[in-house]
């Protein structure tokens, strides 16, 4: 039953990574607001997936799994400014 648990965290946050990059993708040369919107999006819910591991991990419903770190979205504010 834990392995489930395990495997659908691990699931999630790599599917949330795979629709980052591709939203980024489709988006690299559209409006700057878009793209940092997707980036604000996609990083919220991946902090959600995050802290939902860390309280499964802290209840010990599931041990750590292998991709407890994870990866770092990079900041794109810099590089798509937002018009103000």
């Amino acid at each position: 039953m834990l392995h489930d648990e395990t495997t659908q965290i691990e699931q999630a946050r790599q599917d949330l990574k795979d629709a980052q990059d591709d939203l980024t993708n489709i988006l690299n040369h559209g409006p700057a607001e878009i793209l940092q919107f997707v980036h604000k999006v996609t990083s919220h819910l991946m902090e959600k997936v995050d802290a939902l591991e860390a309280s499964l991990l802290s209840a010990g419903m599931i041990g750590a799994t292998s991709t407890n770190a994870r990866a770092e979205t990079p900041d794109v504010s810099d590089e798509y400014p937002a018009k103000k």
